[in-house]
């Protein structure tokens, strides 16, 4: 058995070798109306929207207009991306059962889109989900922070080619690492969401 796996937090002790493949990008987006008032912070880091988004839910607890924010909460790459901007400011939302703002939605990466848009929430998402959003939802949101490209960003989102440790047939397996290290990666630029290019080469 050939095991090569795609995937965007690699464990330790579980790949022999593992290499980047492509990358994309998580973009930060919330209601149109922008009850945290993001628009308005002269800082368009995405640390301090989200202690913007953070003292704003806090703000507006049990008002007509509260703040909230949509955790996919499944410890997926986007759960584990908005976890460590969360602890980056400080916050461990998750571990306060009453933080009513701070909704914990275990579905899929669209289907969570979809509620955040429904629930005028705050949200972390790939760019591909994004774009695959039915325009209806997509026109109730904007998006506040997302990845420009930079390596060292907060909000690069790389994947990695993986060849596990019990893989049988490892000659074939570093053949195809090999051969999406030798300049392959710019195929996934071909592939488009709804038009738009969602995947980019990942540096050597």
């Amino acid at each position: 058995m050939t095991l090569v796996c795609m995937c965007y937090n690699p464990k330790q002790g579980v790949a022999e070798k593992s290499v980047s493949a492509w990358k994309d990008h998580w973009l930060l987006v919330g209601p149109k109306s922008d009850p945290a008032d993001l628009s308005s912070n002269e800082s368009t880091a995405v640390q301090d929207q989200f202690a913007q988004i953070f003292l704003a839910a806090a703000e507006t607890t049990g008002s007509a207009r509260p703040v909230r924010f949509l955790s996919r909460f499944d410890k997926s790459a986007a759960n584990v991306r908005e976890s460590s901007l969360w602890a980056a400011i400080g916050q461990v939302p998750w571990a306060h059962p009453h933080a009513s703002w701070y909704h914990q939605c275990q579905d899929s990466p669209l289907g969570a889109l979809e509620a955040a848009s429904a629930l005028n929430q705050y949200t972390l998402t790939e760019r591909g989900t994004w774009f695959a959003l039915n325009d209806a939802a997509r026109d109730k949101l904007e998006i506040f922070s997302g990845g420009v490209g930079a390596e060292d960003e907060l909000l690069l989102n790389p994947a990695h080619a993986v060849v596990g440790r019990h893989t049988q047939n490892k000659e074939m397996a570093n053949e195809f690492i090999a051969w999406l290290k030798g300049g392959n990666q710019n195929s996934h630029g071909t592939f488009r969401c709804a038009s738009h290019s969602t995947f980019y080469a990942a540096t050597a």
